[in-house]
């Protein structure tokens, strides 16, 4: 069994899987999950060269499929996935539009969110970076890069974390992914629209920052 913890935000359900132990090989993946992918999803994963890569892949899908499937209400097998215009996931089908989601992961979390309006998720594990200043002048805007810079050297990793899983989760419930410069959006500023995001970090395991992205219609 895949540890699991859940939160509600928002109209928006959040679900965080520790898949650390199937990482480390400590636990073989499901033995259903041929069942629950498709042929391509399942070839897909396998093309993964390293164990790591090929367990987040599997388990990304398999476990968004059984989540959809109770939300739906229908076998996780027969689900219809696509992709968006930026290749990100989708219900097709008969179910197209029904519920929204988004995946995100990093470490040993799986992180999944869904809504019934369009949202985005990111989560990332706290480890020291290289070079956040170089980090910076690449993908924040200059605001973002002030109140990153004026942090304390304590707090300047958290404060960078929390900036850009705001932004990719922004990226991400737009459906861009990285089609756009991350600097062409703010994760901090107010922007005017015709619809209100609501774009905020929220609880997640320790260790980690996380964030998530819903449109207010």
């Amino acid at each position: 069994m895949i540890a699991t913890a859940q939160i509600e935000i928002s109209s928006v359900s959040i679900w965080y899987y520790d898949i650390a132990a199937y990482i480390d090989g400590t636990i073989r993946i499901p033995q259903d999950v041929r069942q629950v992918l498709s042929e391509q999803e399942f070839a897909q994963a396998r093309r993964h060269v390293f164990h790591r890569g090929r367990s987040v892949a599997l388990l990304s899908r398999y476990l968004l499929r059984l989540l959809l499937g109770t939300e739906l209400k229908v076998p996780p097998n027969l689900i219809q996935l696509e992709s968006g215009e930026f290749g990100k996931p989708r219900l097709g089908g008969d179910h197209a539009g029904a519920v929204e989601f988004n995946v995100s992961h990093s470490g040993a979390f799986i992180a999944i969110c869904t809504s019934h309006c369009p949202v985005g998720i990111d989560i990332e594990v706290c480890t020291p970076l290289d070079d956040i200043d170089t980090l910076c002048r690449h993908c924040m805007t200059p605001s973002e890069r002030l109140l990153i810079g004026n942090a304390t050297k304590s707090m300047k990793l958290r404060t960078f974390l929390e900036i850009w899983t705001r932004k990719e989760a922004i990226l991400k419930a737009h459906g861009y992914g990285f089609a756009i410069s991350p600097r062409s959006i703010s994760a901090i500023d107010a922007q005017p629209s015709a619809y209100s995001w609501r774009v905020e970090n929220i609880p997640c395991p320790p260790g980690y920052i996380a964030a998530m992205a819903r449109l207010n219609v």
